[in-house]
């Protein structure tokens, strides 16, 4: 049911909240995946970020996330994480 809810559309405010709830659990996941060294859970998150930050207006981060992103996903891992 809270799936439903969320893809309806009740205005602007509820978009607002919505858009504050999935960056809260982006950055939790992006926490978890740096405090237990899981790299593919840190790549997912990073990509995952690139909206926000262009939506944001966070220019240094959204001219440079991207670059990040790719050089890490083509680096050979020397420590597989989980």
């Amino acid at each position: 049911m809270y799936e439903e809810f969320c893809h309806e559309n009740n205005g602007p405010m509820k978009i607002f909240w919505n858009s504050c709830l999935d960056m809260v659990e982006l950055l939790l996941y992006f926490i978890r995946a740096t405090r237990e060294g899981n790299w593919k859970l840190y790549l997912n998150c990073v990509k995952d970020m690139l909206p926000w930050l262009f939506a944001y207006d966070r220019t240094n981060y959204d001219r440079y996330f991207p670059v990040y992103l790719l050089h890490m996903l083509k680096r050979t891992p020397t420590h597989e994480g989980k």
